[in-house]
């Protein structure tokens, strides 16, 4: 009997606590008649008052626009099984959907990011699913803030409940024919402590938050593909910008190098015209001196002068080399007195590579004084002439004579 009398005390302490628990958190006697099962109660208390306020908001949330499109995109994927939760259930369904459908919708911009690169997303997609989110996370983070003020009593009650573990060992210790006595009476504080506890474990279940990032690994990727594709899509326009800035600054750069070669080259160009026209009257001056010259050292029949404005290749059309003008000249400068070489007519024409055609006509008139005899040639003299280190000098004689036939 002491164990019987023991259990009793036992007994109606907990009855007492189970009783306080029962009154703070369902305001009604842990042993009275229940209308409703402890999960039904739970519910109806989580669809009532605020949190029917913040059913209403997310029901409006869902019916705009991109709510529809959301749910379009994802329901395929998202099959709504988390109502029985109450709201904690819907926000976790509706945080799914918008998961799956940025998944969608961003997909570029997420396996691009994977790879350090960069997407953009269309803007009317990510408009919705942007405005969606901005509206979604804080009904979320309201959910949390009154299920931490809620959450907090019950689980203070939840400690209070009591010891069922050491109620019933107090039970067992009693002997088997004496258990009868107390047991109708064990049974009402088991069923009544079974209602309160799986009362408790529902809410608090339904009252999980879910915006611990700790726990809630789809909210951290969506505050980090929405919430931050904003950064990186600016981040990337400035970056395109500077790329762009540099393109342009390196055309413009090679456009103006292409402008200095070019202006360079032009130059250059100019500068070997005027120095080819320098060298071309250069040219044509010395090759009128060479006439000169030849005209003063003929007329002084000085043979070496007249031969040393000859190559020594030198050939006339007849088929006459150095040596035969030699000769010739030789003759006649001393047959004759005085020997005159007029040249008139003289054209010199430029053929390239130092080289100059050049044309006149020659009187060479030869005077014999002790005879009173004058004899006179004329000839249309056509020449080569070219540029040598020594001067201009004739190569050939491509047609006329330039000596006074015997």
């Amino acid at each position: 009997m002491d164990n019987v009398a023991s259990f009793r005390q036992r007994l109606l302490s907990a009855n007492g606590r189970l009783e306080r628990v029962s009154q703070a958190v369902t305001r009604n006697g842990a042993f009275g008649a229940r209308a409703q099962s402890a999960q039904a109660l739970a519910k109806d208390e989580l669809s009532a008052g605020v949190w029917a306020g913040l059913g209403a908001a997310l029901d409006s949330l869902q019916a705009q626009p991109a709510g529809q499109v959301i749910r379009n995109l994802a329901s395929p994927f998202v099959p709504d099984v988390a109502t029985g939760l109450g709201m904690r259930g819907r926000l976790v369904v509706a945080q799914s959907l918008l998961y799956m459908a940025a998944q969608i919708q961003m997909r570029n911009y997420i396996t691009a990011r994977g790879m350090g690169a960069f997407q953009p997303v269309r803007p009317d997609d990510f408009k919705g699913l942007e405005s969606h989110w901005a509206a979604l996370r804080p009904l979320m983070v309201q959910f949390d803030a009154l299920a931490a003020t809620e959450r907090a009593p019950l689980l203070a009650a939840q400690k209070e409940l009591p010891d069922g573990v050491a109620l019933q060992t107090a039970y067992q210790a009693i002997p088997v024919n004496s258990r009868p006595v107390v047991l109708g009476a064990y049974q009402r504080h088991r069923g009544a402590a079974s209602y309160i506890h799986d009362y408790l474990t529902t809410k608090l279940t339904a009252l999980e938050p879910v915006t611990d990032t700790t726990r809630n690994d789809v909210l951290t990727r969506l505050d980090d593909w929405i919430g931050g594709y904003p950064q990186a899509l600016k981040n990337w326009e400035r970056q395109k910008a500077e790329s762009q800035a540099r393109f342009e600054r390196q055309m413009a750069a090679q456009k103006e190098e292409e402008r200095k070669r070019v202006e360079a080259a032009e130059k250059a160009r100019r500068e070997q015209e005027e120095a080819q026209k320098l060298t071309a009257q250069a040219g044509m001056e010395s090759v009128r001196k060479l006439y000169q010259d030849f005209v003063s050292s003929y007329q002084a029949r000085n043979l070496r002068g007249v031969l040393r404005f000859m190559t020594p290749g030198w050939r006339a059309a007849d088929g006459s080399d150095l040596r035969d003008l030699e000769d010739i000249l030789d003759t006649s400068f001393r047959v004759f007195n005085s020997i005159t070489f007029a040249i008139s007519g003289l054209t010199i024409t430029p053929t390239g590579d130092g080289r100059y055609s050049v044309r006149y006509a020659a009187t060479i008139t030869g005077r014999i004084n002790q005879m009173n005899l004058q004899h006179q040639e004329n000839a249309q003299v056509d020449d080569t002439v070219i540029l040598t280190p020594g001067g201009a000098k004739i190569q050939a004689t491509r047609g006329g004579r330039i000596w006074i036939k015997q």
